[in-house]
């Protein structure tokens, strides 16, 4: 373990950076810290901020909703981002939805979360309280 100490401040422009270099990391938002730990123990602790994510022209976003353990789903264009407390079991039941309605589900991935994802989901989770 080094004995040196040092102190990065940056934006949000910043935080890959920060993901990689450093130990601690506090995220600020309207002055106030809403999350202080070490980045890999930040994003794992957060993990309703993963995601799995596909693309679809026709998967239907409220009957995705409904699945289990689904938190929010987004739709950007062709892409479907469905944040989950579950995200294998989720995968599971979106594939059997899928089949059900004949939708085409291609690039389909797991997503783990990064620092810039974990502070919008931080943030968008205390704005909406």
């Amino acid at each position: 373990m080094s004995s040196h100490r040092i102190l990065l401040v940056f934006s949000h422009l910043g935080m890959e950076e920060a993901e990689r270099l450093c130990d601690r990391v506090a995220m600020f938002h309207q002055g106030e810290v809403i999350a202080l730990d070490s980045p890999k123990r930040l994003v794992t602790r957060l993990a309703a901020a993963n995601y799995l994510s596909f693309e679809s022209e026709a998967a239907d976003i409220a009957l995705i909703r409904t699945l289990p353990g689904v938190e929010r789903v987004e739709r950007h264009l062709e892409t479907v981002r469905v944040y989950s407390a579950s995200l294998q079991n989720t995968a599971l039941h979106l594939f059997q939805l899928a089949d059900e309605h004949q939708w085409k589900i291609e690039a389909f991935r797991f997503e783990v979360c990064s620092l810039d994802d974990l502070f919008v989901y931080l943030v968008d989770k205390e704005c909406s309280v």
